[in-house]
């Protein structure tokens, strides 16, 4: 009987040792699951914190979008506004230009029915002289009644 005790003893430590490995790979189990459960919940916050910021980064790549359009708008608006200006510059430039001829014409012709003029009996002579060193080709130059107004008189 002494041996029944001991193989009896043995089992029961055999089982108590059992029970111990058991218990501990079953915490070890549901500690491996928590940590696992911790972690997706983790990856959960990052990718909704992910989705988030890519939300407002369309909202704000919608709002640049939107800028830049009217930024376009506004700059073929000025671009229409600078053709229009330019093709009015134009015209008064080529209006200056045919009322210049006008009034050269006009001094031209008193010029020719002036009898103080260069075709009457007391020729002018002019201070200023062109390239060619004469400026009997322009009857207003030395006459101040002919003074051009748009440039600057001379120093």
């Amino acid at each position: 009987m002494d041996t029944m005790i001991w193989v009896a003893v043995a089992i029961v430590a055999v089982l108590v040792i059992v029970a111990i490995i058991a218990f501990a790979l079953r915490n070890s189990t549901k500690a491996k699951q928590r940590r696992e459960q911790e972690q997706r919940e983790h990856r959960r916050i990052q990718a909704a914190d992910l989705r988030e910021n890519a939300r407002e980064g369309h909202v704000e790549a919608h709002r640049a979008e939107a800028e830049a359009t009217t930024a376009q708008a506004d700059a073929e608006q000025a671009q229409l506004e600078a053709d229009r200006l330019a093709a009015q510059a134009e015209a008064l430039g080529a209006e200056a230009d045919t009322t210049r001829t006008a009034a050269d014409d006009q001094l031209r012709q008193a010029d020719e029915i002036d009898p103080d003029g260069p075709g009457g009996e007391t020729p002018r002579r002019s201070a200023r002289s062109d390239d060619a060193g004469s400026a009997a080709d322009d009857p207003a130059v030395g006459d101040p009644r002919h003074a051009r107004r748009d440039t600057p008189p001379p120093v």
